[in-house]
């Protein structure tokens, strides 16, 4: 009997971008799962969805319908959606019973589809850090930390100088609500853009205004609102859900600053210091309470039950947990997708935030080949 194609969905978050003209979201992460399915025997179709940055989850759970439609409609293989931080509320929305998100299409037949849902990173509880980004102040910072992700993207590094002027706006926060310069951030964008190819500008201009005027999203991921997600969405009887866990508490980084003076390292360092601070503002109410096996796994893969204050930078690491956990990993926000420090490596990792958390290759591949063993479960 012949095996049907098995179609990934690999979904970003938000200020997540991919497959826009160079630029890469997931580009490490396919390469690893191209690699660990083959050797599980399983014949995989790997699709990189190019999804919304900041608009509202049923907008973009709505985009990854189109997406699935676009790609493996025509066929009756089974799916598995793979969804980094924001990406994973998507995959959950598409496979609530019942869910009516305002489209005609056949949302239902495609969910029935669906063998396992994998959500990395991902805020389920939400983040104290989206309460911050829908201020006016936070929501100009949001602008710039995009435009930051999509610079790292295209060529590794930017430059000290964007990262400085981030990190100290970020900080600004903590003593007063202020307003950002536009001077900065027209500087900002004019020069991710002269620094990209002709053909990309007209691209990334329109992102940067679809950005700044729709932040829908920001609202929906406050620990508020996703108490009232988590209620409202269900799990559909079938699939298997499972997390993969990120997590840099303070004394896990701390090392950073002994690992040398390189100038950018130090500089990103500040910048993710400041969004940790951020993030550890979490109400305890809006955390869920673990089951004995998820409190045992936290508690040996790093050392301690985590608080609701520990967090990878962007997510609470308790907001992380639901269904199976997959793997908990030391490392933060970007870490888990490709994003750490590997200059030995072709296409070459560049690390976004400096964390310190001693994330690299080996743990990258372990991850993810846990990924693929849980997806592959019971489909051979």
């Amino acid at each position: 009997m012949t095996q049907r194609k098995h179609h990934v969905f690999l979904i970003p978050g938000f200020l997540g971008i991919e497959n826009l003209g160079e630029l890469a979201y997931f580009a490490h992460v396919k390469d690893v799962l191209v690699g660990e399915f083959q050797g599980l025997g399983l014949d995989v179709e790997i699709h990189a969805v190019r999804n919304y940055a900041t608009s509202s989850v049923r907008r973009r759970t709505l985009r990854l319908v189109e997406s699935i439609l676009e790609r493996a409609g025509a066929a009756d293989g089974p799916l598995h959606l793979i969804g980094h931080s924001t990406g994973g509320l998507d995959a959950r929305l598409l496979c609530t019973p019942g869910v009516k998100l305002g489209s005609g299409q056949n949302v239902e037949a495609i969910a029935a589809r669906v063998r396992s849902i994998v959500t990395v990173s991902c805020p389920h509880r939400g983040t104290p850090l989206a309460s911050f980004f829908t201020t006016r102040f936070g929501a100009q910072l949001l602008s710039m930390l995009s435009l930051g992700t999509i610079y790292l993207l295209r060529f590794g590094r930017m430059p000290i100088s964007m990262v400085l002027r981030m990190t100290a706006l970020f900080v600004r926060f903590h003593t007063k609500y202020g307003s950002l310069e536009h001077s900065i951030a027209e500087q900002m964008s004019a020069q991710v853009l002269d620094d990209l190819s002709p053909e990309r500008r007209a691209e990334l201009s329109e992102l940067f205004s679809d950005i700044a005027k729709d932040q829908a999203l920001m609202p929906q991921l406050m620990p508020e609102s996703m108490d009232v997600f988590e209620a409202a969405v269900g799990d559909r009887p079938g699939i298997r859900c499972g997390s993969v866990i990120s997590g840099a508490h303070a004394a896990w980084f701390s090392g950073v600053l002994r690992s040398g003076f390189d100038p950018y390292a130090q500089a990103t360092h500040m910048l993710f210091e400041a969004l940790r601070r951020l993030t550890s503002e979490m109400d305890g109410q809006y955390v869920p309470k673990l089951t004995a096996s998820q409190r045992t796994h936290l508690m040996v893969s790093l050392g301690r039950e985590p608080t609701p204050q520990d967090n990878d930078g962007i997510v609470p690491v308790l907001s992380q947990v639901w269904g199976e956990l997959i793997h908990v990993a030391r490392a933060d926000h970007f870490d888990a997708i490709g994003h750490f420090s590997d200059a030995g490596r072709t296409p070459i990792h560049y690390d976004w935030l400096a964390s310190g958390c001693g994330f690299d290759r080996r743990s990258f591949q372990s991850l993810w080949g846990d990924v693929a063993r849980f997806v592959a479960q019971g489909e051979l």
